[in-house]
This record gives C-alpha cells, sequence and structure tokens, in this order.
C-alpha cells in the first residue's frame, strides 16, 4: 500500500473515525467502489457504526498488515467538511482554476 501522510492534521489523525477500505470493481461496469473494512473487527465496516473505526495510526497498521488493503478512509461526522476534486492537478503539477478557487475560499 502507497501511502503518504504528511499532509493529514493531527486534528483528524487522533479521531477515532479511520478505516481501511479495499477497492471492488462493480460487475458490468467501469466504475471501481472501495469496500470499508474495520481495523478493529477485520470486517466490513459501517459509516454509522463508530465501535467500526480507530484511530488513524492503527488503521494504518491494519492496512499495512492485512495485505489486501489499498488505503485508509476517514469516516465523516458533525464537523469536517470534505471537497474532492477531481483532475484538479495537471501533468505539470499545477492546480486546475476550479481547484485554486476553492482553496482560495476554504
Amino acid at each position: 500500500m502507497k501511502f503518504f501522510d504528511k499532509n493529514i492534521p493531527l486534528e483528524m489523525k487522533d479521531r477515532k473515525q479511520w478505516v481501511a477500505y479495499f477497492k471492488k470493481a462493480e460487475p458490468g461496469s467501469s466504475h471501481v467502489g472501495k469496500v470499508m473494512v474495520s481495523p478493529k473487527t477485520y470486517r466490513h465496516a459501517k459509516s454509522n457504526e463508530p465501535s467500526d473505526w480507530a484511530d488513524f495510526y492503527n488503521a494504518y497498521l491494519f492496512a499495512t498488515s492485512y495485505g489486501r488493503m489499498d488505503g485508509l478512509a476517514f469516516v465523516l461526522t458533525d464537523g469536517i467538511v470534505f471537497v474532492d476534486i477531481d483532475h484538479s492537478i495537471d501533468e505539470n503539477g499545477q492546480l486546475s482554476p476550479l481547484a485554486q478557487r476553492l482553496l482560495n475560499e476554504f
């Protein structure tokens, strides 16, 4: 699993809102989904079940030792918002105008 955590704020790492995931192709579609797995139970994790979640460090240890995991996911709850912009960085590492505008706003 290729993973870099230097840009993840400590405030998020300390929250017990992390799960691991593996990618799964959807039959008959080009879409690839993510299946969340609990670092605590090693079973499918639910986004509305806090007992399935772990802090960043334990989720990372699970994901890197379990072998099948492709990454980590942060489960959203009250107080944190993510903005996901596809294709926001070009081949030269430059932000798209939309991404730059949103970064300036936030």
